[in-house]
């Protein structure tokens, strides 16, 4: 029969396999910090031993038994601790644990476009800044050159139409003024209007 001690020194010598998204795989030791972002899935995995079972833990919570994979998807920011632990005939391995590390997903920069031809073709016919979906609550303003201001609007609204109270605005450079993050980040420059 084999012992108790020859089973868990096997359990301890299975590495497990971390696999992040879909297609990487990367080997993790217990000193490792993994990082990811918020919203992603990670699965974990492990081979144990014909007979034992597998028991995973998320931040010390029991989250399955006798499965060799654990998914998760980060839904808070932080430090995780994900454990496992094999059991055979009622002994149990001590907990490996691994510290994964839930960052905020990065925004892309703001890049507004230099120009827009609002002819009613149907293309570029508003003025776009690629990026402000991360930013709903953006405070854009657009001013002609003698200092008026022609458009205001907030970045989860429709981008400029050219128009100044409904009617168009020449063909022209216009000068625009965007804060976003909360007004701690703001983004100056100008804008062409083609017709």
């Amino acid at each position: 029969m084999i012992g108790y001690k020859y089973i868990l020194q096997q359990l301890l010598r299975r590495s497990l396999a971390l696999a992040a998204g879909l297609a990487l795989t990367i080997g993790i030791s217990a000193q490792d910090v993994m990082e990811t972002e918020l919203g992603t899935r990670t699965v974990f995995s492990t081979e144990p031993c014909a007979g034992c079972t597998c028991i995973w833990y998320l931040d010390g919570m029991q989250q399955s038994t006798d499965a060799p994979r654990l998914e998760v998807t980060w839904e808070e920011l932080g430090l995780h601790t994900v454990s496992v632990q094999f059991e055979w005939e009622n002994c149990f391995s001590p907990l490996t644990d691994f510290a994964v590390k839930v960052k905020e997903t990065p925004k892309d920069p703001l890049v507004p476009s230099p120009f827009f031809t609002p002819n009613g073709d149907g293309g570029n016919d508003t003025w776009e800044i690629q990026g402000i979906e991360f930013w709903p609550d953006a405070d854009i303003k657009i001013y002609n050159r003698f200092h008026k201001l022609i458009a205001h609007y907030r970045g989860d609204e429709r981008g400029w139409d050219g128009n100044y109270l409904g009617h168009p605005c020449v063909s022209d450079d216009y000068w625009y003024l965007i804060r976003y993050d909360n007004g701690a980040q703001q983004l100056s420059g100008h804008v062409t209007l083609k017709r």
